[in-house]
């Protein structure tokens, strides 16, 4: 979060990622289809927004009121990073550090920001689409590239 002062007064903010994009207002099981026979191969649950011009495109920062959304990314955030947060959908002072030090560990802008760049590296629990079994922890980076 940044402080910005105009005329004297100061305004919160959640930084120009979160100004430009709408709140991840949900979660949704994510689909990585097989491209080369079509089959849907694995799914995983994460923040989406149902406003954005494309599902992922869309931010979740401290104290933002989309529980739904945050407890995917606080599943994600204990299942791939061990960090033990209480899965309450309350993104709170513990998610916030804990996403801070994972984008620290990715090499990423440490904004504790939600967004595209850290759904992107960040690593998510990813089961078998056929049978519910777990997968592994895995970056949409990773499976793309």
């Amino acid at each position: 979060m940044s402080l910005l002062m105009l005329a004297g007064i100061s305004v919160a903010t959640a930084g120009s990622a979160a100004a430009a994009l709408p709140v991840c207002n949900t979660a949704a099981n994510v689909w990585d289809t097989d491209f080369t026979n079509g089959a849907r191969d694995f799914t995983t649950w994460e923040p989406v927004s149902t406003t954005a011009t494309h599902f992922n495109q869309c931010v979740l920062y401290q104290n933002v009121s989309s529980r739904t959304a945050v407890k995917a990314l606080q599943t994600a955030l204990n299942a791939c990073y061990g960090k033990g947060l209480l899965v309450d959908g309350y993104f709170g002072n513990g998610t916030r550090s804990a996403l801070v030090a994972v984008q620290r560990s990715l090499g990423r802008n440490p904004d504790g920001v939600f967004g595209p760049d850290t759904e992107f590296w960040m690593k998510w629990p990813r089961y078998w689409a056929d049978n519910g079994s777990y997968w592994g922890c895995f970056s949409t980076w990773e499976i793309h590239n």
